[in-house]
């Protein structure tokens, strides 16, 4: 194995130093300055986004804030608004109701008179009624057909000539 024969050591220490020291070299001009540009830069990148995002967040605070200001401020406009609107439908109602208890009232007092009229005729007619079936009854039982037909019975007053001939029978 030629690796560890004593002969070449000093050649293989010449070329590792030589290699170490070029692959120094290189790292330091080249990829190193390269590796901590972008590094820089990407630190550079993370800071001004995290600078965004906390300005963002900012500006989202505030417009959550506005946001929930302005609902409170809706909520109670549609508060108002379904209270007024309320309100409203309420005295239309109390209105309306009131309208027909009076359209109610009118009616029924219409009604009654109606009624009370109609009470009256039947109440003549029942007279009538009652006056010619009275008539007929006394018509059937004594032969009577009018009133003054009474009056010439018996010939005087005081006399009472049904009771008379009731008392007969």
């Amino acid at each position: 194995m030629p690796q560890l024969d004593p002969v070449f050591y000093p050649s293989v220490l010449f070329w590792l130093f030589v290699s170490f020291a070029l692959s120094l070299v290189l790292m330091q001009n080249l990829v190193l300055p390269r590796f901590f540009l972008i590094k820089k830069r990407r630190e550079d990148k993370v800071r001004d986004l995290m600078l965004r995002a906390e300005k963002i967040q900012r500006s989202a605070d505030e417009a959550k804030e506005i946001v929930e200001y302005a609902e409170k401020g809706a909520k109670a406009a549609v508060d108002k608004i379904i209270e007024e609107a309320s309100e409203a439908c309420r005295s239309k109602y109390d209105e309306y109701v009131s309208d027909l208890d009076a359209a109610i009232e009118k009616r029924l007092f219409s009604v009654q008179k109606h009624l009370e009229n109609e009470r009256k005729i039947a109440m003549r007619d029942s007279e009538s009624l009652a006056k010619s079936i009275c008539g007929a009854i006394v018509e059937s039982n004594i032969g009577i057909k009018d009133a003054n037909d009474m009056k010439n019975i018996g010939g005087g007053a005081g006399e009472r000539p049904y009771e008379e001939q009731r008392s007969d029978d």
